[in-house]
């Protein structure tokens, strides 16, 4: 009941950011139902609603005597009265643009229940959209007599003004009159989808299964428990180029965002291959486009590309080159244009009006296109190692990928995670490889076409820096210290670890990938505070002991590098500034080590931490609040190490210095101040506060202290010296889709 409650908080959390109110209702009928309805044959619509009471006492006086068109096709919303209305509208000499139209409630008891409420209807209409594949979907909330329309998409939603069913019941007649005529496009259904054949079903069950035998290579009941991750029976649909899916590897955690599915997938010539289905951000570069720019450059340990394109509005359209376009304002004043034959949202066309209530504050709702990409790699995400060895080998691959782009394609990733890491079965490897997925975040060092949101990345593993100070540029040093939080997160949760100190492993979790503060004045969430401290001080690792002696003492040596305590800044004072030092220690320790992982431990162990997620991390506002002792305890810290930070002088200066690459870049002063600052010289992580995507953790700030025999107490010297490598390219056919 609580993780349902928070959850809910979550999604109204979300909702601030991307609901627009209050549209007219006749204009709202008008723009989002078909205006070509024959009206002719619908009943009068005097007194339709006369019976419900115009003072209810309970929900059943109201939706008693409602005749639902379907919960699959539309939900009602109802609450007893209009006082639990978590909507207002705005009187007629209201200033829209300062008016705040959503939770304007003093009354505490009221607005916790309007929130509740408000988060129980954001609940409902994201698992609609997770569970159908829909381009909008249309729901209503019922207060009393009072009701509004709203319409999602994953660009956001719109809200209309409410209206009394009893005085004005032709909106709602006229509503549900043209919605029980629309075509099922016309509903918020996709159209490029069908179900597929019983031979087909047949087809694809058994080349699924065949793969996951050879990927996992389980036999029995654990076998039939793997290919059902994979396969539903009576669920198999055709989807984009022949391809048969069914049941999905990821799904959109929130109703607006990227709303990102995984499949794999079967082709029409019996291949596996992993499909991305997904609602892209219009004003960014394709994904496909990216990963293809970067195999021509040389970037290893990328995803191989298929096909890839936007999707049609229906199967038989083509979109010709020179199709007409729509005009849409994106952040930054740039324009972006959208074909009228793709899939695109539409919430983003009013975010200007002049019904708009903007409660004082910007509106960064951005439009997205509907787009799949089809890649010839295919495997599980980094939480499905079977040892420490194989987490540290697909790890080091994963680092590659990302200094390989740094240096040869300018590119910074910004969204390191365990779900984005994903290993690789390959005949000429005994190891599963680790490939480097999702580039969508990614972007061109320096590059003017900066997004409209604040910060990207998967919040349990964003850097400190970007965490704690919204508005930083992302850096490579971001996705570095991203790349150090995956590692102890999969040791954490699935090692063996021994606890010295007085600190619960539960806690722990929580205080380093989870914990957040939510802004309600500035509506955005920080945090990083535990990051920040173990970095300094080494407080929330040291209390624990990885039973593996090799991945002990990776831990330790990468901590050091990120930020060298004392005893080791001499020798590793500055070298976190330069990837390629840190690469050539990993890829050196490997070499050293892999003979003495070999009977450490043969399998994971799970440490069943609170909250841990199931399938990979969750969404980042999924995490719990940090208590408010909790949050005294580590910001009581916080400003005496800053004073004995800045007290260090250039020693401790060159832990957060500024940054070159490998092609002359330097970062600013103003950059350079930030990460000074912080002492952290971190930089890009990626999960924009989108949770249509994976990723994040558990626990509660702890004041435990641990022995020096923890993770963080000792470490070994290591030689550097610089690597390269690079991988052939293939040229990769355009999808028309």
């Amino acid at each position: 009941m609580k993780d349902a409650k928070s959850q809910h908080v979550r999604y109204v959390q979300e909702a601030r950011r991307f609901m627009l109110g209050l549209m007219p209702v006749q204009d709202f009928i008008h723009e989002f139902l078909p205006r070509d309805t024959d009206m002719t044959k619908m009943p009068p619509s005097v007194d339709a609603f006369k019976k419900i009471p115009a003072k209810p006492e309970r929900k059943t006086d109201i939706y008693g005597h409602l005749q639902s068109p379907g919960y699959a096709e539309l939900f009602i919303e109802v609450k007893e009265t209009v006082a639990h209305d978590f909507f207002k509208d705005p009187p007629d000499d209201a200033d829209r643009s300062r008016y705040q139209f959503m939770l304007d409630i003093t009354n505490e008891e009221a607005y916790e229940r309007a929130e509740e409420s408000l988060g129980h209807h954001v609940a409902y209409a994201t698992e609609a959209c997770a569970r159908q594949h829909r381009t909008f979907y249309l729901s209503m909330s019922l207060a009393g007599t009072f009701l509004r329309f709203i319409r999602w998409d994953r660009a956001g939603a719109i809200v209309s003004e409410s209206f009394d069913i009893r005085a004005q019941p032709e909106f709602l007649c006229d509503f549900l009159w043209r919605f029980a005529h629309a075509s099922l496009t016309e509903r918020g259904h996709d159209p490029t989808l069908e179900f597929a054949a019983p031979g087909d079903e047949d087809r694809f069950r058994e080349i699924i299964s065949a793969r996951v035998k050879i990927e996992t290579g389980l036999t029995g009941e654990a076998l039939d428990d793997a290919i059902e991750e994979h396969y539903k029976p009576g669920l198999v649909i055709i989807i984009t180029e022949r391809l048969l899916v069914s049941r999905p590897v990821a799904y959109p955690l929130s109703v607006a965002g990227r709303a990102t599915r995984g499949y794999w997938a079967v082709t029409a010539s019996d291949d596996v291959v992993f499909l991305k289905d997904s609602w892209r951000y219009l004003a960014m570069e394709k994904e496909g486009v990216t990963i293809e720019e970067m195999e021509k450059a040389g970037v290893v340990n990328i995803p191989q590309i298929l096909i890839h394109g936007d999707v049609p509005m229906e199967l038989r359209d083509e979109v010709p080159e020179n199709a007409p376009m729509l005009g849409t304002s994106e952040p930054h004043g740039k324009i972006v244009a959208k074909p009228r034959f793709i899939q695109h949202t539409r919430t983003e066309e009013f975010k200007d009006r002049y019904w708009v209530c903007r409660g004082g504050q910007a509106i960064s709702v951005t439009g997205h296109a509907h787009y799949r990409l089809v890649s010839k790699t295919v495997g599980y995400p980094l939480k499905r190692f079977v040892d420490a060895k194989e987490l540290l080998r697909a790890a080091f691959d994963a680092y590659q990928a990302l200094t390989s782009a740094y240096d040869k394609n300018m590119r910074l990733h910004r969204d390191i995670s365990i779900g984005n890491i994903i290993l690789v079965r390959e005949t000429a490897r005994k190891e599963r490889r680790g490939v480097l997925f999702n580039w969508e975040f990614s972007s061109i060092i320096n590059s003017n076409a900066a997004r409209g949101y604040e910060r990207t990345g998967t919040w349990n593993f964003m850097s400190a820096r970007l965490l704690e100070v919204t508005g930083l540029v992302h850096l490579i040093q971001d996705d570095m210290e991203s790349m150090l939080w995956v590692v102890l997160y999969c040791g954490f949760l699935w090692l063996p670890v021994q606890v010295l100190g007085a600190s619960t492993l539960d806690d722990t979790v929580y205080d380093l990938f989870e914990s957040s503060h939510y802004n309600a004045t500035k509506n955005v969430s920080t945090g990083g505070h535990a990051k920040l401290l173990n970095s300094l001080t080494r407080r929330y690792t040291r209390g624990f002991k990885f039973k593996c002696v090799p991945f002990q003492e990776f831990c330790e040596t990468m901590m050091d590098y990120h930020c060298p305590r004392d005893h080791v800044k001499v020798e590793l004072d500055g070298q976190w500034e330069d990837p390629r030092y840190f690469e050539k220690f990993w890829s050196d320790f490997l070499d050293t080590n892999k003979d003495k992982f070999v009977g450490t431990f043969a399998e994971k162990h799970d440490n069943k931490v609170a909250n841990a997620p199931p399938h990979g991390a969750r969404n980042p506002f999924s995490a719990r609040e940090a208590s408010d002792s909790g949050l005294t305890n580590v910001e009581a810290e916080l400003p005496s190490l800053r004073t004995s930070r800045r007290n260090t002088g250039a020693a401790a200066a060159k832990c957060s210095t500024s940054i070159r690459s490998s092609k002359g870049v330097r970062q600013t002063p103003a950059q350079t101040r930030s990460m000074a600052r912080l002492r952290v010289a971190g930089p890009s992580a990626g999960v924009a506060y989108d949770a249509a995507q994976n990723d994040s953790a558990a626990g509660e700030p702890s004041n435990g202290r641990g022995s020096n025999g923890g993770v963080g107490g000792t470490r070994q010297s290591a030689r550097l010296r610089s690597t390269q490598s690079t991988r052939g390219t293939d040229q990769k056919k355009a999808w028309r889709p």
